[in-house]
């Protein structure tokens, strides 16, 4: 099930591909750097980073995007690092996503 909140109306809705915001991955952040829905918790797959880490082919780990932005920046979104940890590039960069399934 997915929860979001659209012009201050909440809407629940179930989606069987969906791109994980900042909490999905690491959890409520404390600092107030991306904001989530009071319910909003870490899925436990991510509880550790080595779960967190995409690799492409040969290249090693690479960056991926979450779908939450940074709540001081209106230009910057949160991504995952290479080592799993996370921090907030401008969107204009160019990172990979890794949706989420439900099936």
């Amino acid at each position: 099930q997915m929860v979001e909140e659209i012009g201050g109306e909440r809407v629940e809705y179930a989606d069987l591909m969906w791109l994980p915001s900042a909490t999905d991955v690491f959890g409520p952040s404390e600092e107030g750097y991306w904001k989530d829905l009071d319910d909003s918790f870490q899925l436990p797959f991510f509880k550790r980073e080595r779960d967190r880490v995409k690799e492409l082919g040969d290249n090693g780990t690479c960056y991926w995007w979450l779908r939450s932005v940074y709540a001081a920046d209106t230009t910057a979104f949160r991504h995952v690092h290479t080592d799993g940890g996370n921090s907030t590039p401008s969107a204009g960069w160019s990172n990979g996503f890794a949706p989420g399934f439900d099936i």
